[in-house]
Parts: C-alpha cells; structure tokens; sequence
C-alpha cells in the first residue's frame, strides 16, 4: 500500500487524530476517532464510523498514509483498533472560528509522486 488515493481509500479502515487550537497555539483538545472511508472525492473524505456517524476530512491525499500494523489505543476512550489500512493526523486551527483551517500532520515526508508542492492547509469557509 502506498500513496493514497481517492479510489484507493475507498472501503479502507482508518484512524484519525484531529488537534484542535486556538489561533495563539493554545491545545483546545484532541480527537481520535476511527471509521471506514465511505467517499472520497475532490470535495472531501467521508468517514463513517460504527456508530453512523458521517465526517468530512480535507482531499489532501498526502495526508492519508498507510497505518504501521498493530493495535492502536485512542487515549481518550482506551478504544483499541488493529491493523488500520491508513492513519491521517491534521490540527486545525483557529477552531470554531471564522478564521479556522486544517493543516496536515500526518504525511508532510512523503513527496508528491507527480512533483508537485504539498498543500499542507485548507481552509474550511
């Protein structure tokens, strides 16, 4: 499994840390959660979770990598989840604000395979 892909997330188990702060830097708090990808397209990624819900994560492709096999433990809740196909960690900042955006943690060393830049933020307007 490498790079990902729109076509190539489909259907894949996935693990997501989501950072949120304040525009200062301040950790407002962190969110793990899991699901598979149910849609994947150039408007955004669609998670379902076991539990129905449905979240939308940025199309940055080089933000969903492939997760190292093993059992990984959300320290929030103690949940465990084995061998997910891909992990993707973002922060977004300036959370619940009008001047929030996302940037990708998760992914930043993996070069793009067609040589173009990394797009690390995407605002949420």
């Amino acid at each position: 499994m490498g790079r990902a892909t729109a076509e190539g997330l489909l259907g894949k188990r996935i693990v997501v840390g989501l950072n949120r702060a304040r525009a200062d830097g301040t950790l407002i708090e962190k969110i793990q959660f899991h699901g598979v990808v149910a849609e994947a397209d150039d408007e955004g990624v669609v998670i379902l979770e076991a539990n129905g819900q449905r979240r939308i994560l940025p199309p940055a492709w080089h933000a969903y990598v492939p997760a190292r096999p093993g059992t990984y433990r959300f320290r929030s809740s103690g949940e465990e989840v084995v061998d997910p196909d891909y992990e993707t960690i973002w922060t977004i900042w300036a959370a619940g604000t009008p001047d929030e955006w996302w940037e990708v943690v998760s992914g930043r060393d993996i070069p793009p395979a067609d040589g173009t830049e990394h797009v690390n933020a995407w605002p949420v307007h």
